[in-house]
């Protein structure tokens, strides 16, 4: 799924001048369907995917931020602000009546723009048998946002990795992070 809906994006932002992240989104799924050769909700093939886009438009100072099932969050002065993302994700199993919506984000200077699959916050804790938590992960990221980035990196593997203990990772993990 990873691998063709990176194909599909790429094609998608290369061959349009103007778009947006809600577009990208809306675009993205009807090919995911087309792709798929997905017909019906009924079908036997359910594949799909969460996703969160962000566009930055450094002249505004902007970030056009949608998500199917994934947040952005913002930490600006020791505080994070999460903006939500689209219950449904990018397959035909959800509301194709409806389209992904778009959050124009202001920023400032030193603000610290986060986006994350779920496979951190997922992960069992080898102490005691629970996922950690979005709360968690949230309160991790309000934490070490004022670090440099590759200080927080480091900070992120170090806590990652004695959350899990003894267990195995259970999904994939990506968390990008910039400072604007």
């Amino acid at each position: 799924m990873s691998l063709l809906g990176m194909s599909l994006l790429d094609d998608i932002i290369s061959k349009m001048n103007t778009i947006t992240a809600s577009e990208i989104l809306n675009i993205l799924r009807t090919r995911m369907i087309q792709s798929l050769h997905q017909k019906t909700v009924n079908d036997e093939n359910r594949d799909g995917m969460n996703i969160a886009i962000a566009v930055q438009d450094p002249q505004a100072r902007q970030i056009d931020y949608a998500g199917a099932y994934h947040p952005l969050y913002l930490v600006r002065d020791g505080h994070l602000i999460e903006y939500k993302p689209d219950r449904m994700s990018i397959s035909l199993q959800c509301q194709l009546d409806q389209d992904f919506q778009g959050n124009i984000i202001q920023y400032i200077a030193g603000d610290m723009v986060y986006l994350s699959t779920d496979g951190y916050s997922d992960q069992i804790s080898g102490e005691t048998n629970k996922k950690m938590t979005r709360r968690k992960f949230k309160n991790l990221l309000e934490n070490i946002a004022h670090l440099n980035v590759d200080e927080q990196k480091e900070e992120l593997s170090i806590y990652f990795e004695r959350w899990k203990g003894i267990y195995e990772q259970i999904d994939d993990i990506l968390v990008i992070g910039f400072r604007v």
